[in-house]
């Protein structure tokens, strides 16, 4: 079955705000964006008032990951952070999963979007090299350990992280885990 959403908006500075618009509009759910201040983290993890909210209207969330996100980030402490921070916002997702069990059923999993960082570009005279398609290996390798790691934190859970908006993979990676079928 297709479920409609709507993504949150710039306009709406609340969650009241985004709220509203979904309910007068008949949508089934809103993606919480975490590039917004009002959706950072800690707020995601707030999840009495997200749920209350999202209970009284009628409605559920999904989740659309940090835009920076780049977990395959040469810095150590970057990419750790990145990690972490997907952790913590599956542990949030599993703490919605009740709201699109109840108002979304018979829909997809609860989803958590992303987009697949291609990293930096050191411009030559006479082409553009990407700093992954140089360091391919290491940076595949992050990103079959970060596929290892959601499927660890998700478990058995009805939560999916979807890959969106990459403007086509670049042709180094095509072969990445991402492409794969499981």
């Amino acid at each position: 079955m297709i479920q409609f959403g709507m993504p949150t908006l710039i306009e709406n500075r609340t969650l009241e705000d985004n709220i509203a618009l979904c309910r007068s509009l008949g949508l089934r759910f809103i993606e919480l964006n975490m590039n917004f201040p009002e959706y950072q983290l800690e707020r995601l993890e707030e999840t009495e008032k997200l749920l209350r909210a999202a209970e009284e209207a009628g409605i559920y969330y999904t989740v659309h990951l940090d835009e920076n996100l780049n977990i395959a980030d040469v810095n150590r402490l970057v990419s750790d952070a990145y990690l972490e921070t997907v952790r913590r916002t599956i542990a949030a997702a599993k703490k919605m999963l009740p709201l699109r069990n109840r108002f979304g059923a018979g829909g997809p999993p609860l989803v958590l979007n992303m987009h697949m960082h291609h990293g930096i570009y050191i411009t030559l005279p006479d082409r553009k090299v990407q700093m992954y398609e140089r360091d391919f290996e290491p940076y595949i390798r992050a990103y079959g350990a970060f596929r290892s790691l959601c499927e660890e934190w998700i478990g058995d859970d009805d939560i999916m992280i979807a890959v969106e908006n990459t403007d086509g993979f670049r042709s180094y990676e095509k072969p990445s885990p991402f492409c794969w079928k499981a």
